[in-house]
């Protein structure tokens, strides 16, 4: 049997692969980068691979059972990430037709990582005024780099088909 591969940039849930390090015995260990924090540590590959380590020690204990609660609170932009999935991909809920139905998309990145989205929209011009939402830019393209904003309420309504 090969050797398995496990490439530079491999994601495991919130943990990216850095590099591979050097091991003792017959373990392959590799350097991973926590999504949610940027703290680095060794991680051994059965462990990577089996979902045991899906985030560092120290987001796994501040994360609540049911994810995405960073110190046991819900953040604002983790429920909008929540939010957006569920008028996307879930047919039943009541806004997919107006989102998913007609093709809007949450960019492929940040589906099944929070912590991506939730930099990327922070780093946005005026990300830490409260009193904006987050919009799309082009009504008719999805939740990616490059089509979202924040703006106030007025300027959001203005922006519908």
């Amino acid at each position: 049997m090969g050797k398995i591969e496990i490439p530079i940039g491999t994601q495991f849930e919130y943990l990216e692969v850095l590099e591979e390090t050097p091991s003792k015995g017959y373990k392959r260990n590799f350097r991973c980068i926590c999504l949610l924090c940027k703290r680095k540590a060794i991680y051994r590959m059965d462990s990577l691979r089996g979902g045991k380590a899906t985030r560092c020690f120290g987001c796994s204990r501040n994360l609540t059972k049911h994810g995405g609660a960073v110190q046991g609170n819900r953040s604002k932009d983790y429920n909008r990430w929540l939010a957006i999935k569920q008028r996307t991909l879930n047919p039943n809920h009541q806004a997919y037709k107006n989102y998913g139905g007609r093709g809007i998309k949450l960019h492929n990145i940040w589906l099944n990582n929070p912590a991506l989205f939730m930099d990327y929209i922070q780093s946005l011009p005026n990300a830490d005024n409260k009193a904006l939402t987050l919009d799309r830019v082009h009504n008719d393209y999805g939740y990616e780099p490059m089509n979202l904003r924040w703006v106030t309420k007025e300027e959001q309504e203005g922006n519908k088909r």
